[in-house]
């Protein structure tokens, strides 16, 4: 897909690689709408004219079809959706609070359900869209003190699965990345030191890849880890 004058909305796009994601796309000429709980700030310099920032709490379905609704009504026609937003509390499972596993339920893995649904009958009508879920490396294997978020990015790689299939034949591609520790925020609290984590533009070079990619080509799925 061509990446100029794309409709691209990215989720989680206020830090990390959402925000990094962003940049990289509206310099490449992409129209992107960020959605995240605070507002993003695109450097001045970057392409900023192509980019608007939505406010949402993802984990919140009614915020997530308000959010829709103006994209919608505003516009631009969503050529691809980004699922980036995620949350992660880690430490043994009996000590993880009810509330904590319900958020993480709804941020990694309700969310993008939710998210898909609006946007999956244009792209249908038009035959033609893209939708990458970025889940992690929790997503395909156990990692002790993390039972709560690899349940949810499981599940995540799993949609990611079914509706590949369930959208292939409307010319709809459906990619699924898996990073292992990117040094953002996100991994601050967590004990993995930052030498350990790689660059967040390992991530983004990725994405762009799988958009840029011709329309009959599909980056089914990608697990990114440092060597």
């Amino acid at each position: 897909m061509e990446i100029r004058d794309a409709g691209i909305v990215v989720t989680g796009s206020s830090s990390g690689i959402g925000l990094a994601l962003s940049e990289a796309l509206v310099e490449k000429g992409g129209n992107v709408v960020g959605l995240s709980r605070r507002k993003t700030l695109i450097p001045a310099g970057s392409g900023g004219g192509r980019f608007r920032s939505f406010q949402a709490d993802l984990s919140l379905p009614e915020d997530i079809a308000e959010a829709f609704r103006r994209i919608r009504e505003e516009g631009p026609p969503v050529d691809v959706l980004v699922n980036n937003a995620g949350w992660g509390e880690f430490g043994d499972m009996e000590a993880l609070p009810r509330e904590s596993w319900e958020g993480m339920l709804a941020v990694n893995l309700a969310a993008p359900f939710f998210a898909i649904q609006e946007v999956v009958t244009a792209m249908k009508k038009r035959r033609r869209g893209m939708i990458i879920n970025i889940a992690s490396i929790a997503g395909k294997r156990g990692i002790k003190g993390a039972a709560a978020y690899c349940a949810t990015k499981f599940g995540l790689v799993g949609l990611s699965a079914s509706l590949k299939e369930e959208f292939r034949e409307h010319g709809i591609r459906v990619s699924c990345i898996c990073p292992g520790a990117v040094d953002t925020p996100f991994f601050d609290t967590t004990s993995i030191q930052p030498e350990k984590r790689m660059d967040t533009m390992a991530v983004v070079n990725a994405i762009i890849a799988a958009i840029a990619a011709d329309d009959d080509i599909l980056h089914e799925e990608l697990i990114i880890c440092p060597l």
